[in-house]
């Protein structure tokens, strides 16, 4: 392996991933840790519900720029396909197990929001379509959250087929519904029981 994919596919999108903004956020400026309150999750829905809406709202932005920024860094060094494969699992990591807080941070949504929107925009704007009218008719943003990210991966398999999309779209987006399920399993289990939160 050569040292600069190293740097670029792994251990800087790891780094950036792990910028734990909800945490700091709610630390800072409302002497709360987000993680402690809630669901307990270091993430944009749960800093909605501990800290409110416009925190939330950036905390979103932020934590998608995490994803962005690693595929820009891949683009801009021009490392290609599976690199920026690797590096979208990595920023993931780096999200949901930061190394500046205690491993403990969020399940992804936003950063893979971030990831999405520059691989494939036409998949982004039909996942944020879905995760909407889920949101706003259900008020589960775990179901929304999964819905989507299926939509996304299921939009790329389409234009794969119809119009040669390519495997690098198809690969990261299929990573991104594996890690939103992983990352989701005990909503999973709490929507089976019945005691899933809504916003």
């Amino acid at each position: 392996m050569r040292v600069h994919y190293l740097l670029i596919a792994i251990i800087v999108p790891y780094l950036i991933g792990s910028v734990p903004f909800a945490v700091w956020i709610g630390q800072i400026f409302y002497k709360k840790d987000v993680r402690e309150e809630g669901s307990g999750n270091a993430g944009a829905t749960n800093v909605y519900r501990v800290l409110g809406l416009y925190p939330a709202a950036i905390v979103f932005l932020l934590d998608g720029a995490k994803g962005a920024a690693a595929v820009l860094l891949c683009r801009s060094f021009h490392v290609g396909f599976p690199w920026i494969t690797v590096a979208a699992l990595f920023v993931m990591l780096g999200h949901a197990f930061p190394l500046y807080a205690r491993f403990s941070g969020g399940k992804g949504v936003s950063t893979a929001a971030g990831i999405l929107v520059l691989v494939n925009p036409a998949a982004f704007l039909l996942a944020l379509f879905v995760f909407g009218l889920i949101v706003w008719n259900f008020r589960l943003v775990s179901v929304a959250s999964i819905s989507a990210a299926g939509v996304a991966f299921i939009t790329v398999l389409v234009q794969l087929f119809f119009f040669r999309e390519n495997w690098t779209a198809v690969s990261i987006t299929g990573l991104l519904l594996m890690l939103i399920l992983i990352s989701h399993r005990t909503n999973l289990r709490r929507l089976k029981s019945g005691k899933e939160l809504k916003i």
